[in-house]
């Protein structure tokens, strides 16, 4: 999630496609972040999750739910500086293979824009050797 600034990374998490993200993360990912998944216990994650098996009010509900935690602690948000210093902190302790998304482009035209540039000069300098 990559945002112009810091603040306004924060402000990206709380959008309804970046909670949404969050309800696919498994319910033992929201356990470690001391938080009781909406869709149960032994929910896995995308794999369990059939969207037209919920109503509105059942989504509303979940995507009101999602802890801050959980949002923060299963992306990579910030401005790209910011997740450039991440990638490389993995990469350091020994991720080889790395897939940016441009998320943030769920939320708005604008932040559409940003983040595809964004994500685009991130792979340039992960190319380059940071």
């Amino acid at each position: 999630v990559l945002g112009r600034s810091e603040e306004h990374a924060r402000s990206l998490l709380d959008s309804r496609p970046l909670r949404y993200l969050a309800l696919m993360a498994p319910a033992s990912l929201w356990r470690e972040r001391g938080a009781s998944h909406p869709f149960g216990d032994e929910f896995r994650g995308f794999i369990d999750l059939v969207p037209q098996h919920l109503s509105i009010a059942e989504l509303d509900g979940a995507l009101a739910s999602v802890p801050r935690s959980v949002l923060e602690d299963a992306m990579l948000w910030g401005t790209p500086e910011h997740v450039l210093e991440c990638i490389r902190e993995l990469a350091d302790a020994g991720m080889r293979h790395a897939v940016l998304s441009p998320a943030s482009a769920m939320v708005s035209r604008r932040d559409a824009l940003f983040s595809i540039r964004a994500v685009l000069g991130l792979m340039r300098r992960l190319q380059s050797g940071y």
